[in-house]
């Protein structure tokens, strides 16, 4: 029994190492991958057109009407 205990003892020792040796290894390549050039530019970001549109999909509409959904305006009142 106490064989098997010193067993588990060495196998979670190892895996909260392997564990921080994992997350040091995050760091590390985060740190080295994501690192920003200091004299890099970033541009403002340009006004739509005139010319953009705007839209939205109304598609799930017809399809909440067929299984009974109701929509309502600010006032409480049922719209088509």
């Amino acid at each position: 029994m106490a064989f098997c205990f010193k067993i588990i003892l060495k196998q979670s020792l190892r895996m909260k190492i392997m564990a921080r040796i994992g997350v040091a290894l995050l760091i590390l390549i985060n740190s080295i991958v994501c690192k920003k050039a200091s004299n890099e530019i970033i541009p403002e970001p340009q006004p739509a057109s005139a010319q953009f549109a705007k839209g939205a999909d109304g598609s799930w509409l017809t399809q909440m009407e067929v299984e009974g959904q109701k929509f309502y305006n600010s006032n409480g009142t049922e719209m088509d």
